[in-house]
């Protein structure tokens, strides 16, 4: 675990010291290409690839894993709602993965054993919150495109340029 932890923290380091990525200008040209693509549930396995390894420029410092795949999906011509859909089951794997490593640290380490109601606790918040969170964004992404989203990025990483840098 500790190839990992090392990993964790350079990752982290580098996010809030490099927060502005060109995913945001990509995005938005992405954006502006036309739809012809079948919904998120009738995907064919290149399309599927294709998305998935834009998940790998997710590794890049201050890049989103859903704002890459939905830039992936919508340069394939899928609409808004489909790619967002996509993306957000795209992230099931990531987060069972994760979910697991944070169990194998909990059993591993006896400290982290005492936290165990508190962990749950928020474990359940967190999916409140990410679903309330999905459920709003599917909703104003029908109404609108992501230039919200991408002026919202552009904000805060020059925010956390100027307090982090």
């Amino acid at each position: 675990f500790k190839v990992r932890g090392d990993f964790k923290h350079f990752m982290e380091k580098e996010i809030f010291h490099q927060p502005i990525s060109m995913e945001d200008t990509i995005l938005n040209f992405a954006d502006k290409k036309n739809t012809s693509k079948p919904i998120w549930n009738e995907i064919n396995f290149k399309d599927a690839l294709i998305v998935g390894l834009f998940q790998i420029l997710a590794f890049i410092p201050g890049a989103s894993r859903a704002g890459v795949t939905i830039t992936g999906a919508r340069f394939l011509g899928f609409d808004r709602t489909n790619a967002a859909i996509f993306s957000m089951l795209l992230s099931i794997p990531i987060i069972l993965a994760s979910l697991t490593l944070s169990i194998f640290d909990v059993i591993s380490d006896p400290i982290n054993n005492t936290y165990v109601l508190q962990s749950f606790f928020a474990a359940i918040v967190a999916c409140i919150t990410a679903l309330l969170s999905i459920h709003f964004m599917m909703k104003l992404i029908q109404k609108t495109n992501f230039n919200l989203f991408i002026i919202y990025r552009i904000i805060l990483g020059f925010i956390l340029l100027f307090f982090y840098a």
